[in-house]
């Protein structure tokens, strides 16, 4: 996937890479997201409603849910 659609994917949907990083464990990424950005929300919801914590319990990644909760 191109980095523009992507990018189009991430405002419509108002998916973030944290939310991406919970629904597939990629655990290096959502620790360094957690820990380096400052302005990273944890409970911003896409369009949905969803919350990183909700892609995280959903794909089934109790890592992602322990390191959010």
């Amino acid at each position: 996937m191109s980095v523009n659609i992507m990018h189009m994917f991430v405002v419509i949907m108002r998916q973030t890479g944290l939310s991406h990083a919970c629904a597939s464990g990629f655990m290096p990424i959502l620790e360094l997201l957690t820990t380096v950005a400052d302005d990273v929300d944890p409970n911003l919801a896409d369009n949905d409603g969803n919350t990183p914590l909700i892609f995280a319990a959903q794909a089934g990644k109790s890592a992602g849910v322990v390191l959010l909760y």
